[in-house]
C-alpha cells in the first residue's frame, strides 16, 4: 500500500520540485499511509521496517511521541489529530515540543493527498539540534530570516485553519544608539529586545530579519483589539525595560503588522502591507505600532525594491510559485479559467497591478486572452488595456534576455516615443513582457504591468518569471493543438 502512495506522490510532480536527494531525505523519518475514510493508520514505517498498522490516531501519536522523546507537545494532539484526518490537501505541519530534558526541538510532517483513493501520504521527521542550531541568529538564538520565511510558508498551508498575523519591528535610531554608547551596547539592547519578544510571542516564531531588525509571526488571535492589546503591551514593556537598564540612552521600537485573512493572504502581500504599516508608524514619529489599514495605508509607498527584502531569495517562497502553477496545470479546468487563475497567481506572486495573459492569432497578432487587475487601484481596470499587442519590434531595444526575448522598462520616461505612447494610454509606469513558448515556437505573451510606483525587476525576478512562463508556454502549446 506505501509503494502504490509513494508512486502517486512521485507522480504529483514532487520530483519536479524537489532533487532526489531531498526526498530520501524525508524518506529516513517515519513514513504513515492514513486511511482518511476510516481514520486510521493503515501501515507505516521507519527505516525500512514497519513500526505499526491499523492503528488509531492517539495511539500514532503516541508511537511518535515515545521514538522522538517528546515529553510535552506545544501544540494540542486534537489539532494533530484533525490536521492527519481531515485535512483533504497537499500540506505541511510543523509542532514544537519540549523532551524529557526540557529542550525544544520540532517535528515536520509532510502530507499528500490521493483523492481518488482518499488516502494521505505522510512523511514524519524529527529535526535534529544541529539543524535547530544551524537555522538560528548566532547573537540572539533567533530564527534566521530563510528559516523564519520556510516556517512562514509552513504557516499559510494550515492559515485558514489556524490563522495568524505578522510583525515587522525595527529599533528606532539604532544607529544612533550604537554611534554615541558603542556596538557592545549597541549588541546588548539586540539581545535584551530579542530576548523580550522570545518571552512575549511564545506562541509563534520570532525572526531576527537583519541588524536591528525583528520579524514575527503569532498565532495569538487576529481579532483588532486582541492584537492591539498585545502591540500595546510590549511596546510598554520595551519602554519600561529602557527607563530600568537604558536610563541615559533612548531605545524604542515601532511595529508594523498586518493579518492573515484580513489583509492578504500570501506573504509577500502581507510582509509588504506590514512594513507599509512600520513605515507609517515611523512617519508618524517612531516609538509606536500601527496595524495595517486598507483604507488608511493602501497609498503608502516603501523606498525599496521588492527584492530588497530578500524574499525571492527563499527556496521555499519560490517553490510556492511552482507548486500553485503546477496545481492549477494539473486540474482539469476550462482552458479559459486555467488562463485566468495563472494571472491571478503571477499578480499576487509579483505583487503587480496588472497580469495579462495574450494569445497568438490567426494573423500573428496578439489578443488579450485572460487577465488579472488589482482591485484596489482603479486607474490600472482592464478599460485602458489594448485587448490587442501589434508591432513587437518596438520592444526590440529593451530586451533584456536574448534567449528568451524578454524585455523590460522600469521606469517609462526616456524610452522611444512609439513604445511610450503605447505604455501611456494604458498607465503603465513599469512592465514586464515575457514570451510563452513551446521549444522555439511563440504562442503568446505574459505581461505585468505596474501602474502605480516605478518598479526596479532584478536578476532574480526575471530568473523566476522565466521558469515559470516555460511551464504555462508549454501547457498552453499543448492545450491548443488539441
Amino acid at each position: 500500500m506505501v509503494t502504490l502512495s509513494y508512486n502517486y506522490f512521485l507522480n504529483r510532480g514532487v520530483i519536479m520540485i524537489f532533487d532526489s536527494n531531498k526526498i530520501l531525505n524525508l524518506l529516513t523519518g517515519i513514513v504513515a499511509e492514513i486511511d482518511l475514510k476510516n481514520k486510521i493508520i493503515r501501515v507505516a514505517y521507519q527505516d525500512g521496517k514497519e513500526i505499526c498498522s491499523n492503528m488509531n490516531g492517539g495511539d500514532f501519536l503516541n508511537l511518535i511521541f515515545t521514538k522522538n522523546n517528546v515529553k510535552r507537545s506545544l501544540v494540542s494532539l486534537d489539532e494533530i489529530t484533525n490536521w492527519l484526518f481531515n485535512s483533504r490537501e497537499d500540506a505541511i505541519m510543523c509542532f514544537d515540543y519540549e523532551d524529557e530534558a526540557n529542550e525544544k526541538s520540532r517535528i515536520r510532517m509532510n502530507k499528500t493527498y490521493d483523492a481518488e483513493n482518499n488516502i494521505a501520504l505522510c512523511l514524519i521527521k524529527k529535526l535534529d539540534k544541529e539543524y535547530l542550531y544551524s537555522i538560528n541568529d548566532p547573537m540572539t538564538n533567533l530564527y534566521q530570516k530563510e528559516t523564519f520565511s520556510s516556517l512562514v510558508a509552513d504557516a499559510l498551508v494550515n492559515a485558514k485553519n489556524r490563522p495568524f498575523y505578522f510583525l515587522i519591528i525595527d529599533i528606532d535610531d539604532f544607529k544612533r544608539v550604537n554611534d554615541q554608547h558603542g556596538h557592545l551596547f549597541g549588541d546588548k539592547v539586540i539581545k535584551d529586545i530579542a530576548n523580550l519578544l522570545k518571552t512575549e510571542f511564545k506562541n509563534g516564531y520570532v525572526c531576527r530579519y537583519g541588524g536591528d531588525e525583528f520579524s514575527v509571526l503569532s498565532f495569538d488571535s487576529v481579532e483588532y483589539d486582541a492584537v492591539w492589546k498585545k502591540l500595546h503591551d510590549v511596546c510598554g514593556k520595551v519602554r519600561k525595560m529602557k527607563e530600568e537598564k537604558y536610563p541615559n540612552c533612548d531605545v524604542s521600537i515601532t511595529i508594523g503588522c498586518s493579518r492573515f485573512g484580513i489583509d492578504g493572504e500570501e506573504y509577500t502581500e502581507l510582509f509588504l502591507k506590514a512594513d507599509k504599516a512600520l513605515y507609517r508608524g515611523k512617519s508618524k514619529g517612531k516609538n509606536c505600532f500601527i496595524i495595517y489599514n486598507e483604507e488608511l495605508h493602501k497609498n503608502i509607498s516603501v523606498n525599496y525594491t521588492v527584492d530588497e527584502r530578500s524574499y525571492l531569495n527563499n527556496t521555499t517562497i519560490c517553490l510556492q510559485l511552482f507548486v500553485d502553477l503546477y496545481d492549477v496545470l494539473s486540474r482539469k479546468y476550462r482552458f479559459e479559467t486555467t488562463l485566468s487563475k495563472i494571472t491571478e497567481i503571477f499578480g499576487r506572486f509579483f505583487i503587480v497591478d496588472r497580469a495579462l495573459i495574450f494569445l497568438r492569432n490567426d494573423s500573428d497578432e496578439y489578443d488579450l486572452a485572460a487577465s488579472y487587475v488589482n482591485p484596489t487601484i482603479e486607474h490600472c481596470s482592464l478599460n485602458y488595456v489594448e485587448k490587442k499587442m501589434t508591432n513587437l519590434s518596438m520592444w526590440d531595444e529593451h530586451i533584456v534576455n536574448d534567449n528568451c526575448q524578454m524585455s523590460y522598462v522600469g521606469n517609462i520616461e526616456n524610452i522611444n516615443p512609439k513604445l511610450y505612447e503605447y505604455l501611456l494610454k494604458q498607465n503603465i509606469i513599469s512592465v514586464y513582457l515575457v514570451p510563452l513558448k513551446k521549444d522555439r515556437k511563440v504562442v503568446g505573451y505574459l505581461r505585468l504591468d505596474t501602474c502605480k510606483d516605478k518598479r526596479k525587476w532584478t536578476i532574480k525576478e526575471g530568473e523566476i518569471i522565466t521558469q515559470a512562463a516555460k511551464m504555462v508556454g508549454i501547457f498552453i502549446a499543448r492545450a491548443l493543438t488539441k
